[in-house]
């Protein structure tokens, strides 16, 4: 992995291959086999490579020919194709599969749906790789507003643990895309950019309401 001194057991680890979705498959398809985060092996990479002329192909980032759906782009203001998205990692002839994106992009937009609560999107968004939980996406509500939202061992969350199905009391908050009121009385340092700065131990029922502040849950329409 980029950036660590880990080793990895190649044997042990966890990557989907064409004989695992062909095993899997039973006329389902491919993003019920493989999720957002997970390993893929070369002959997956090279069968969307080929299968049709690729969308975009260059340095390792891979976006199959023929859209999975159309999606309403907000950034755009436009309904655009959405495409089985992958790229490189630092192991050889092992790719990583980021989801269903927007060309050129290597955001999944079925993650942006409606969740419950933060509890929710959490446990719903919580990937592992290597044993060490993968970073979330970007929380983004629906008048715009976006923020992160990190638990684990790693963040100021309580518990600093992370999984699946943990109940979290409270989260590492961190960079808001304007200054929030509801955030200001957990900003690290009082005199830091609160757009640029992180929010430790924020209670879950506060990042519930800046949520609701802010329209809710940004939702995807796709069609």
């Amino acid at each position: 992995m980029e950036g660590n001194n880990i080793t990895i057991d190649l044997v042990t680890l966890d990557v989907k291959s064409m004989d695992g979705w062909k095993e899997f498959q039973d006329g389902k398809d491919f993003t019920d086999y493989c999720n957002r985060g997970d390993y893929v092996s070369e002959d997956v990479y090279d069968y969307f490579l080929n299968i049709l002329p690729p969308v975009t192909s260059i340095n390792g980032y891979l976006q199959a020919g023929g859209e999975i759906m159309t999606a309403f782009n907000e950034k755009k203001n436009r309904y655009e194709g959405v495409y089985l998205t992958f790229v490189s990692t630092n192991m050889k002839g092992i790719y990583s599969f980021c989801g269903c994106c927007f060309k050129g992009q290597i955001e999944d937009v079925r993650v942006y749906r409606g969740y419950k609560s933060i509890n929710d999107f959490l446990n719903s968004t919580y990937r592992n790789k290597f044993g060490f939980s993968d970073i979330r996406p970007v929380v983004k509500c629906k008048d715009g507003f976006e923020f992160s939202v990190q638990v684990g061992a790693n963040y100021y969350s309580n518990p600093r643990l992370d999984g699946d199905s943990i109940c979290y009391t409270s989260c590492e908050v961190g960079y808001p895309t304007k200054k929030e009121e509801l955030l200001i009385p957990y900003i690290e340092e009082e005199d830091e950019d609160p757009t640029n700065t992180i929010y430790p131990y924020t209670p879950v029922d506060v990042i519930d309401k800046v949520i609701k502040k802010h329209g809710g849950f940004y939702v995807v329409v796709c069609k």
